[in-house]
């Protein structure tokens, strides 16, 4: 799925089911809802499911309202790949962003340089992930700040379940009732919920306002930071800022510019295709910035000098490799 826009539909959005290497690339997936009852009621607005060699690159999934899972679904898929994409602003039951369900596959999983913003669920508000062993998930470069963790008001219709953070079957759902999202007593972030085999130390920034109220064994490692203050201090809220889907423009002087490697591996385009890495803080030194956008970044063509009359010439002096 190419250059294209899935939005206000009422049945979720999209479903890659039992493929194999399929992809969305600088695609916008806005404004979705589910409505319990129907077949997609238990996935999310975008689902990869006992898929081989899943990728979601350039995309921007937003404002999406789902009854059960996530904005973005791993569901038993190996070698999927999620990069330089914003997902934000989803509500979703057991997680409002990502789930990654492992369920002991043996192929690497990667998340890297992604924004996951202003997302709301009972299990996490950001990403939940369930991984087996170790060696099958690699998340990097990526900003999972600013999500909110709902808590259910108490109730007779309420499932134990649902307050302890579990991921949920289809029936612990319907006895919560239609309402469930809406009806919630408090709120508190939590940015990500995950098991032993989450890896850490990968230039991630987590959490908010040094809370670093991760949960389900998550510790964080040098290379990972929590920002003092709040999201906002570390990234713009979702916006047009020059590309095809809309992006979190990292704060200047936050910690998501230059916050990451310099360039090895990792993509050479940001998710508004400019140039990876780039010297954001003036520095003179180019790293990767955290997250999906990189600050100040500009595209390949605006390098070549033209006709002799911009008003600052831009020289590069490092080698961009592939």
């Amino acid at each position: 799925m190419l250059d294209s826009t899935i939005n206000d539909n009422y049945s979720g959005g999209v479903a890659d089911l039992i493929s194999t290497n399929s992809s969305v690339i600088n695609s916008t997936i806005d404004g979705n809802q589910q409505v319990i009852g129907q077949f997609s009621d238990n996935c999310g607005v975008l689902n990869s499911i006992r898929s081989l060699g899943f990728e979601m690159r350039n995309s921007s999934i937003s404002n999406n309202n789902l009854p059960v899972r996530a904005a973005v679904d791993l569901w038993v898929t190996n070698m999927a790949t999620i990069e330089n994409s914003a997902i934000s602003g989803n509500t979703a039951q057991a997680a409002g962003g990502m789930i990654i369900y492992d369920y002991n596959r043996k192929l690497l999983n990667q998340i890297s340089h992604t924004t996951v913003n202003n997302n709301e669920g009972y299990g996490s508000g950001g990403v939940y992930v369930t991984a087996q062993q170790s060696g099958v998930l690699a998340i990097s470069h990526t900003i999972t700040s600013g999500n909110t963790q709902l808590v259910p008001s108490p109730g007779p219709s309420l499932n134990p379940s649902v307050v302890s953070g579990q991921l949920l079957s289809q029936q612990d759902f319907s006895e919560v009732g239609q309402g469930a999202i809406v009806n919630v007593g408090g709120a508190t972030p939590n940015d990500l919920y995950g098991t032993a085999y989450v890896p850490m130390d990968s230039f991630k920034v987590i959490d908010q306002n040094g809370d670093g109220d991760t949960a389900g064994g998550v510790l964080l490692g040098p290379g990972d930071t929590i920002p003092p203050g709040a999201t906002s201090t570390v990234i713009d809220g979702l916006a047009d800022n020059g590309g095809d889907s809309q992006t979190h423009m990292p704060v200047e002087g936050g910690l998501a510019v230059d916050g990451g490697t310099p360039f090895n591996y990792l993509p050479h385009e940001d998710q508004n295709y400019r140039i990876r890495p780039w010297d954001g803080d003036g520095d003179t030194t180019e790293v990767c910035d955290v997250g999906a956008v990189e600050f100040r970044s500009v595209t390949e063509s605006d390098l070549i000098f033209k006709d002799g009359f911009q008003a600052t010439i831009l020289i590069r002096r490092t080698l961009v490799k592939n």
